[in-house]
């Protein structure tokens, strides 16, 4: 499960972006993004700027912007399309997520519109409840102590403790808990797969959905609050301890998706055996390993 985001920080400049090399792809046939926001920001610092140049360049300028305009439109056009798509079959389907004998966590329930420590507290592993303690902030609503996620609160030492490690170390860029429990990882595992026969029975050939086994969590049901509570329970607060440099403290936006890879090489079957060495189009990474341990080798 891959989770991650912020807006207005910088990225870095070299390497690859999800495995593929800088610059490849549609965006490569655009303009050169340098060129056109300098003219923009001359434009703004000096009104008359473009007096300075003939007819051409302004034209040259025009068509660079409408370029990635278009871009920018065919892009959100094909989100929404594919969001409805995937909301439909949400709906249609969200019944058969609801009180599944033998496999019920009340956080997983689709019909919970609030979430309480307690039900939390059944999807988390001893070191996920004790970081949960370290930042919520409870009001009682409907019989229950309700996490609200946009009133956390917690001190460095509350996360150190929970945690047991010393986020001030300044060497320090990785950190690694144990934060679900067995339970929740194959139940996310299940819904997951499940999720995806669905799509996949509702598509039609040649849909970029036809096929495909990741989505972002907000779409599966009984898993709409994970995005949301890894960012503002497990990243927000690490990174803000973790990245003060990098101004990580402003993280406000995630996305959240469940990834298959084979069992090992030479399967034909559960997608890539491994990844190359890349970096992830986002500021910070949740990587949260939902196999068990024993089942593969490596991934460090």
């Amino acid at each position: 499960l891959n989770s991650a985001g912020a807006r207005g920080l910088s990225s870095v400049p070299t390497g690859k972006i999800n495995e593929k090399p800088r610059g490849q792809g549609a965006v490569a046939q655009l303009p050169s993004l340098a060129h056109v926001l300098h003219t923009l920001n001359s434009i703004e610092r000096y009104p008359n700027f473009l007096h300075r140049h003939d007819d051409t360049y302004a034209k040259q300028v025009e068509d660079e912007l409408e370029a990635y305009v278009s871009k920018l439109r065919e892009i959100r056009e094909r989100r929404e399309d594919r969001a409805s798509i995937l909301n439909g079959v949400k709906e249609k389907y969200r019944s058969a997520f609801e009180d599944q004998e033998g496999r019920k966590l009340a956080a997983l329930d689709p019909r919970q519109s609030i979430l309480t420590f307690e039900m939390l507290s059944q999807c988390l592993s001893e070191t996920g409840k004790r970081l949960l303690s370290a930042q919520m902030k409870r009001h009682s609503q409907s019989g229950g102590d309700a996490v609200d996620v946009t009133n956390t609160t917690h001190s460095l030492a509350d996360l150190e403790g929970a945690l047991d490690m010393p986020l001030g170390d300044p060497k320090l860029n990785v950190v690694e808990v144990e934060m679900f429990d067995e339970r929740f990882c194959e139940e996310a595992i299940r819904r997951c797969k499940e999720f995806a026969s669905m799509v996949d029975a509702e598509v039609e050939e040649g849909s970029e959905l036809k096929g495909r086994s990741t989505f972002d969590l907000r779409y599966v049901p009984g898993l709409e609050w994970v995005p949301d509570f890894m960012l503002d329970f497990v990243a927000k607060p690490i990174a803000r301890e973790l990245f003060k440099r990098e101004g990580a403290e402003n993280l406000d936006w995630v996305q959240t998706y469940v990834a298959r890879y084979k069992h090992k090489a030479g399967e034909t079957r559960g997608g890539r055996d491994s990844l190359v060495e890349h970096t992830d189009d986002s500021e910070v990474t949740c990587n949260l390993c939902l196999s068990g341990e024993e089942e593969f080798d490596g991934g460090e």
